[in-house]
């Protein structure tokens, strides 16, 4: 019972199982909570349309946030997902960033052609980095819009 609750609190993230030396206690990831639990609450079917539709009322304004912090931003250019994290964690708002890592993991992975993903992200990059609030939230809006299409085909 005991070896079933550890590899239990294992996949929760809770703790880290190192043989040899014991269980060490993790600190919560809470993006991975977040996720786990919207992935088994009863919010009906579609929940990664859900999860993008929340998206594009999160994102843009928090990428008008983090164009008013003007961070430099750090990511793989390669990774979609940790773009997405990036600007929300740019915002200063920890919560709203494990937040948006939670729901890009549940609303998939829906991919846009290369150039224009690039594009796009150069766009609100260009825009947090200038400090302009308005072009940031509307380069996010214009990048979840495109995402929301590339799902619907």
């Amino acid at each position: 019972t005991l070896r079933a609750a550890i590899a239990r609190l294992e996949l929760l993230g809770l703790v880290e199982v190192r043989h040899g030396s014991g269980i060490v206690v993790r600190r919560p990831d809470l993006a991975q909570q977040l996720s786990s639990l919207l992935a088994t609450s009863d919010v009906g079917s579609g929940l990664d349309a859900q999860a993008l539709d929340l998206r594009t009322v999160i994102e843009p304004q928090l990428a008008a946030s983090a164009a008013r912090r003007r961070p430099q931003l750090a990511y793989d250019e390669d990774d979609d997902a940790a773009f997405h994290r990036a600007v929300a964690a740019a915002s200063g708002n920890g919560l709203a960033a494990a937040l948006v890592a939670a729901l890009v993991g549940l609303s998939g992975a829906p991919t846009l052609p290369d150039p224009l993903n690039a594009a796009q992200h150069a766009a609100i990059v260009a825009a947090v980095q200038v400090g302009d609030a308005d072009a940031a939230r509307d380069a996010m809006s214009l990048h979840l819009r495109t995402l929301r299409r590339a799902v619907r085909r």
